[in-house]
């Protein structure tokens, strides 16, 4: 297995892992959440009974018909539980003011102690037998303490009359089963006082109010025979959890996401590292038979002349005309490949140039190079000019139509067309009619030692440099170069100056 698919491989394996690691987090998450707004909802439904009382107890002053004495809490110490002692006076005023300090002083259903509930339980059973509760009161004290917590879940009331007396506490190992109550005395369906449907059982307390096993029903004994409680039923309580947790998801999201993007971004820039290192070993090899095959020649002719210099003692002018030109193949595949690394330097950006006049002798030397059936088209105006230096421009035009020669079967046929836009803007394309282009090659045709891939020979001889250098000198002077090609039909070079 290659080092880029084992690369690829742990890639995947990473973000998987952390989108397995991001989701059970979440997850964890949203059970602390809804444990959490379950002890919101079960302190409101605490806060609207307490503020109840609050008020019947200011109704009470204005009775007079009601008969003032002592209600007492006892509880003591046996060997099995311990149990304390407090007596409330009852009269108007000091429970009234009992019941508000208590009240002023409770922040969360946690922070009430033991005897605070029992204190609570033993006024509600007195008030009780004297004066009913208002569960329409109640009501609407629960929707206002929910709205001030931000709450906006649907919910249903009940006011339950007990099957028997619930435990002080319950335990993981045991549950207050259902059905638990005998009749529903308050509903808010005030026509129909139908039973809520039944549940699992009661597996978690906060408090002195039981929360059901799927966490959506709430019963809170509330007086001192642990008989009568209330019974409220909330409904789509996960999506208020999931909408409180909409930032955290789309945190996790994002960080999906970017690691993504930044893993994708790695094994693209790995490939196109692996792309440059064959491309540089390609070029390596070229440029060896390329370098090989002149001085082979170039040998092979020196050692005739050596063995006719020894019969004869004359040089066959032939023989020294095909190494003056192999050196010269050599001379020039020398400085192009010095040109890539060297910094140009400009000397004259603004010298104008008339396109057909410069550029005459690359047509006439494309002509030569022809054979019979072979055409050459050019429609360049007399009038349109550009700002370029005569050889950097015969250059790039000559890379050009050297392609269009090398990579067209015969009869070539090639098309020069240059125009003048708007805004000093010419443009000068080369088309012909080849081989075309592959899509997946036409991103990296200018990039140094880039060759279209052919398999292990590659038909054409080439460096991977003409187009590479091509586009180094448009850059240059301010403008580009694009190419527009289907394979099997050819390709057309636009040359944009930019004047």
């Amino acid at each position: 297995m290659k080092p880029q698919q084992i690369i690829s491989i742990l890639s995947a394996v990473t973000l998987l892992f952390l989108i397995i690691y991001q989701s059970f987090g979440l997850w964890q998450r949203f059970a602390t959440e809804k444990a959490l707004l379950q002890e919101e909802i079960a302190e409101c439904l605490q806060l609207a009974d307490y503020t109840d009382l609050s008020i019947r107890m200011q109704e009470i002053k204005q009775l007079e018909k009601i008969e003032h004495g002592t209600m007492t809490v006892d509880a003591g110490m046996t060997s099995s539980k311990m149990k304390g002692s407090v007596s409330v006076r009852y009269s108007a005023d000091s429970l009234a003011d009992t019941l508000q300090t208590m009240v002023r002083g409770m922040k969360r259903p946690e922070e009430y102690h033991a005897m605070a509930q029992l204190t609570f339980r033993g006024i509600h059973s007195g008030l009780d037998a004297l004066y009913d509760i208002s569960m329409e009161r109640v009501d609407s004290l629960l929707a206002v303490s929910l709205a001030e917590h931000r709450i906006g879940l649907p919910y249903h009331l009940y006011r339950l009359k007990l099957n028997e007396e619930l435990p002080e506490t319950i335990d993981s190992a045991s549950f207050i089963p259902i059905p638990l109550f005998q009749k529903t005395l308050w509903s808010q369906d005030h026509k129909h006082k139908h039973l809520p449907p039944a549940q699992s059982g009661f597996t978690r307390q906060i408090a002195s109010i039981w929360i059901s096993s799927e966490g959506s029903d709430f019963l809170y004994p509330y007086e001192m025979s642990r008989r009568m409680a209330y019974y409220l039923q909330v409904t789509d309580m996960n999506r208020l959890v999931w909408m409180r947790m909409s930032g955290l998801m789309a945190f996790s999201l994002f960080t999906i996401l970017l690691t993504a993007f930044a893993l994708f971004y790695f094994l693209r820039i790995l490939r196109r590292m692996q792309q440059i290192k064959e491309m540089e070993q390609n070029f390596v090899h070229n440029i060896t038979h390329e370098l090989k095959t002149p001085l082979a020649v170039a040998m092979a002719a020196q050692e005739v002349l050596a063995d006719n210099r020894t019969e004869n003692e004359t040089a066959n002018p032939d023989h020294l005309s095909i190494i003056g030109q192999k050196l010269q193949e050599l001379d020039e595949l020398i400085n192009r490949i010095l040109s890539l690394g060297r910094i140009r330097h400009l000397p004259d950006p603004n010298a104008v140039l008339r396109l057909s006049r410069a550029l005459q002798s690359v047509w006439d030397d494309c002509r030569v190079r022809m054979v019979p059936h072979d055409s050459l088209t050019v429609d360049v105006p007399d009038d349109i000019s550009v700002r370029m230096q005569a050889d950097d421009l015969c250059a790039v035009v000559q890379v050009l139509m050297d392609n269009a020669i090398k990579y067209s079967a015969p009869p070539v046929q090639i098309e020069v067309c240059a125009v003048a836009h708007a805004h000093n803007l010419v443009t000068l394309s080369v088309t012909d009619h080849g081989r075309g282009i592959p899509p997946e090659a036409i991103p990296y045709i200018f990039d140094r030692f880039y060759r279209v891939p052919e398999g292990d020979v590659q038909s054409v001889r080439g460096y991977g440099l003409g187009l590479s250098y091509a586009y180094d000198l448009m850059r240059a002077y301010g403008g580009r170069i694009t190419v527009k090609s289907m394979p099997g039909q050819g390709s057309t070079f636009t040359l944009y100056f930019r004047n």
